[in-house]
C-alpha cells in the first residue's frame, strides 16, 4: 500500500482518538487513544520528511538541528535527513555530534560520509589518564587524542592492563545473547578480575573501586533483586517507576518512612496523602500515629501486598494505583473520611486502628483479628 493509502487508512482508524507516546514500547488501540512506540516515531519521521510542507514547517520552527550520538540514528532516518533536509537551498543548519566507532546498535547509520558536512575534530580527552590515552592513540591512530591537563591524575605514572574472556570456551549464551557470558560465568569472570587486582595491591572496598554492569539484569543479580525485576514486563516499570504501584511506594511510602525515622511524623502523614481533616484533635493524632506504626511493621516484615492493602483500607492509594489494581471507585460527595470513620479495637494488650466499615458487626476483638495485624501502643 502506498503512503497516501496508509494515511487514509490511518485517518479511518484514528478518527478523533488522542495519540500518545509510550516510551517502553507498549502499543495499544483503545476507544479514547492510540499509543505508539519509538519505532513508530522513526517511521513517521521518515515519511513526513518526504513532504515539502512538513519540511517547510520544520525549518520555520527549528532552524538548527543537532543529532547527538548520531552514529546510532536509524539508517532510514539518516537517509531521509540527507535526501530531504540537506538540500542546497535549505536554510536549515544540521550538526552531527558523535563518534562512529562508538556505534552500539544494528541497523543504524554509523559513519556518515557526505561532503556537505564540515568535519570539526575534537582531540581533547577529558576522561582518561596519559596511559589510557596512549593506548587509544595506538589503537586508533587516525584520531589522535591529548589528555586534558585539568584531570586530577594527568601526568601521573600508571599502566594499562586489558583483561578479557575471549578464550573461555564454555558458558556462552544463545539467541539474542549469543557469545555473551551466562550469569554463572559472568560471576566467575568478575571474581577472577577482583583476585587479579587484589594481587596487584588494589583496594576493592566500597567507594574505592566501581564495577560497571551493562545490563539491568546483571545489576539486579549483583544487587539481589533479580526475582523482583522478573515480575515486570519491562525493566523501566521498576527502575524508572513507570509502574503506578512502584511509583506510589517509591514516591510516598519510602519518603514517609524516612520522615518517621527522622521524627517528622506530621510531614510523613502529608507525604502519604493523609487528609488534614482526619487530624482535628489529640485522639486523631493517636490514630494517625498507630497507622504509621502499622505501616512501618508492614515494611519491615510484610509484603508489598500488605502495604498496598494498608493504604487501600484508608483510601490512601494514588489514583493511578487504584486504576492499576482495578479498584478505582467514584469519589464520594463528602470531602474525605473524617476521624469518625475510624475506630480503635483492642484485645486488652494491643490496640489497632481500623476503618469502621471493615470492623462493624463484630466484637472489637473479633474485628481486630479480621482487619489488622497487632500493633503495640
Amino acid at each position: 500500500m502506498t503512503w497516501s493509502g496508509e494515511a487514509g487508512r490511518a485517518r479511518t482508524v484514528l478518527g478523533s482518538r488522542k495519540i500518545t507516546y509510550d516510551d517502553v514500547g507498549r502499543v495499544r488501540v483503545s476507544e479514547p487513544e492510540v499509543s505508539i512506540s519509538h519505532d513508530h516515531v522513526i517511521s513517521l519521521a521518515v515519511e513526513l520528511l518526504k513532504r515539502q510542507k512538513f519540511r517547510r514547517l520544520w525549518r520555520s520552527r527549528f532552524p538548527v538541528l543537532l543529532l547527538d550520538e548520531y552514529q546510532d540514528t536509524s539508517s532510514k532516518l539518516m537517509e531521509a535527513i540527507r535526501d530531504h533536509l540537506l538540500a542546497a537551498d535549505s536554510a536549515l543548519q544540521i550538526g552531527l555530534c558523535g563518534d562512529h566507532w562508538q556505534m552500539i546498535y544494528d541497523e543504524v547509520c554509523g559513519a556518515v560520509a557526505d561532503d556537505r558536512f564540515v568535519l570539526i575534530p575534537k582531540g581533547a580527552n577529558f576522561r582518561s589518564c596519559d596511559a589510557v590515552v596512549g593506548v587509544l592513540n595506538r589503537v586508533r591512530p587516525a584520531l589522535v587524542q591529548a589528555v586534558s591537563r585539568n584531570l586530577a591524575n594527568a601526568g601521573q605514572p600508571t599502566d594499562v592492563v586489558v583483561l578479557h574472556t575471549n578464550s573461555w570456551p564454555e558458558g556462552r549464551g544463545k539467541g539474542h545473547y549469543k557469545n555473551a557470558l551466562n550469569d554463572d560465568t559472568q560471576d566467575a569472570a568478575v571474581e577472577q578480575v577482583q583476585k587479579f587486582l587484589r594481587g596487584r595491591g588494589w583496594h576493592l572496598g566500597h567507594g574505592s573501586t566501581s564495577i560497571l554492569r551493562l545490563t539491568n539484569k546483571a545489576v539486579a543479580r549483583a544487587e539481589g533483586f533479580s526475582d523482583l525485576l522478573a515480575v515486570f514486563e519491562f525493566p523501566d516499570q521498576l527502575l524508572k517507576r513507570q509502574d503506578p504501584i512502584v511509583d506510589m511506594l517509591a514516591g510516598r511510602v519510602e519518603p514517609a518512612a524516612d520522615l518517621v525515622a527522622a521524627g517528622r511524623k506530621t510531614v510523613a502523614l502529608e507525604t502519604v496523602g493523609w487528609p488534614r481533616d482526619r487530624v482535628k484533635k489529640q485522639e486523631d493524632k493517636q490514630r494517625a500515629r498507630i497507622w504509621l506504626q502499622q505501616l512501618g511493621q508492614h515494611r519491615g516484615g510484610g509484603t508489598v501486598g500488605d502495604i498496598v492493602e494498608h493504604l487501600r483500607q484508608f483510601d490512601l492509594l494514588t489514583p493511578s494505583a487504584q486504576r492499576a489494581l482495578g479498584r478505582a471507585r467514584p469519589r464520594r460527595k463528602r470531602k474525605g473520611m473524617t476521624s469518625a470513620s475510624f475506630s480503635f479495637v483492642t484485645d486488652g494488650t494491643h490496640s489497632r486502628l481500623c476503618p469502621i466499615s471493615r470492623c462493624s458487626g463484630g466484637t472489637p476483638t473479633t474485628a481486630a483479628r479480621r482487619c489488622c495485624r497487632p500493633s503495640t501502643v
